[in-house]
């Protein structure tokens, strides 16, 4: 039988924003300036938005003033668009990276690496609003200005090559996507073996959700099982999160070949990581990203139980 993944797209996405670029953090010297930096980005860790939102602010009225630099606006802008983003104001989010977009080209020029970084934002921005002809433009621009100055084996080219399959996948171009994907893993796989951190469980996750939806059970299933012995290079949240998604992905690959009971029992497992991550609180609490990132998957998880469930009772429950 053939299932359908309904949550493709969302855990690319959610990969791709939870591990894209790291935010570089901006040029500003006087010491009150970066202990508001690290106050509004502590109280955007909490969840504490409208406290972020508040400090951010008062950082940018800051940046336009004397002695601010260019590069502190830019990146202050790029604090608030995340947040934004986030909290889902995606016009806001929007508005805020276009205008730190501009501000990078008019003082260093379009091809300056810091439009690189605002680009690998926009990326995903249009990417969770469907336009995807703007996100795979941003995809690409982000990796055309990023590569040439990032070491070869830097997470981030990973996380960037990854981001632009994610889109490709989404406009069901899957043989370009997973050549991309396959160059990620690769450059995972080596800053693995060179002792650096890396993101290379959730992109080979993603790796594997695609080779399923090509119908490459046989790969699809091989990256899910390696993905899992590889998770003991995460921990906490991403560990539990990449457990329980490889477990579904698993009984996603048996479904399709029929294999019904097997199937049902790693969804059972599945929906056992989520329901004890979410009591746990690893999740941090209801109304904040990752937690209700993780809730809808474990619904959707919850429903392809109850499907197989009742393909093994006879049509019932």
């Amino acid at each position: 039988m053939k299932t359908r993944s309904p949550h493709a797209l969302t855990l690319f996405l959610g990969a791709a924003l939870l591990c894209a670029g790291c935010v570089h953090a901006p040029a500003m010297h006087p010491a009150s300036r970066i202990s508001k930096l690290d106050a509004a980005s502590a109280a955007a860790a909490r969840g504490e938005v409208e406290v972020a939102r508040r400090a951010f602010r008062e950082l940018l009225d800051g940046a336009q003033g004397e002695g601010a630099t260019l590069a502190d606006r830019a990146a202050v802008l790029r604090l608030l668009a995340r947040l934004e983003h986030g909290a889902g104001n995606h016009r806001e989010a929007e508005s805020l990276l276009l205008e730190a977009l501009d501000v990078v080209e008019r003082g260093f020029g379009k091809d300056d690496p810091r439009a690189g970084w605002i680009a690998s934002d926009l990326g995903p921005l249009y990417q969770a609003t469907t336009r995807l002809p703007e996100a795979e433009y941003f995809h690409r621009r982000a990796l055309s200005l990023l590569e040439p100055v990032l070491e070869p084996h830097d997470t981030h080219l990973g996380i960037l090559l990854n981001n632009l399959a994610s889109v490709l996948v989404a406009r069901d171009r899957h043989a370009e996507a997973v050549a991309l994907m396959e160059r990620a893993n690769e450059l995972a796989l080596q800053s693995e073996a060179a002792g650096r951190a890396n993101a290379g469980p959730v992109l080979l996750v993603n790796l594997a959700d695609t080779y399923r939806q090509m119908g490459r059970l046989g790969d699809a299933e091989a990256a899910y099982r390696s993905a899992l012995a590889r998770q003991r290079v995460e921990s906490g949240y991403r560990a539990n999160f990449i457990a329980m998604t490889c477990l579904d992905g698993l009984a996603q690959v048996e479904a399709e070949r029929g294999e019904v009971a097997i199937a049902a029992t790693l969804l059972r497992a599945a929906i056992g990581v989520g329901e004890r991550m979410l009591e746990a609180g690893e999740a941090y609490r209801p109304g904040m990203p990752l937690y209700e990132h993780t809730h809808r998957q474990l619904e959707l998880i919850n429903e392809r139980y109850r499907e197989m469930r009742a393909l093994l009772n006879g049509g019932w429950v």
